[in-house]
């Protein structure tokens, strides 16, 4: 099965760069939001992805923000290593602002609070990993 066979909840394609080396997803998709502005989803990944040592729950998202949208206000327990695929964005954390651009990594660590804008003129892509 190809990526292009398998669709997220809702009938909605699975993102870019998502698969393994023979092309087929393998694992399991969970569309978490969808709205005019922004939409988003995980994988949670099964525990035979997960090696002896790693975090007793481990989940990958990605998440895209329309240019000028922001995400809510968040705060919780798992801690969060986010990748910066395209677009431009500004995050708000623990009351600081920084600038994000594409191939920047960021920790949100637990319990942080957090809200991210997109800033550029295209969405604004990330993809990230949470753990607790």
């Amino acid at each position: 099965m190809t990526s292009a066979d398998q669709l997220a909840i809702g009938e909605t394609a699975l993102p870019p760069g998502l698969t393994d080396t023979d092309g087929s997803v393998r694992l399991s998709f969970r569309m978490e939001h969808q709205s005019p502005d922004a939409r988003g989803g995980s994988y949670v990944l099964p525990p035979t992805a997960v090696l002896a040592g790693a975090p007793a729950s481990l989940e990958a998202f990605w998440d895209e923000l329309k240019p000028g949208a922001s995400s809510p206000f968040d705060q919780h327990d798992a801690v969060e290593l986010w990748f910066i695929s395209s677009g431009r964005g500004r995050l708000e954390l623990n009351g600081e602002r920084r600038d994000l651009a594409p191939g920047q990594v960021v920790v949100i660590p637990s319990r942080a609070t957090h809200q991210v804008w997109c800033t550029g003129d295209e969405p604004l892509v990330t993809f990230s990993l949470a753990w607790s």
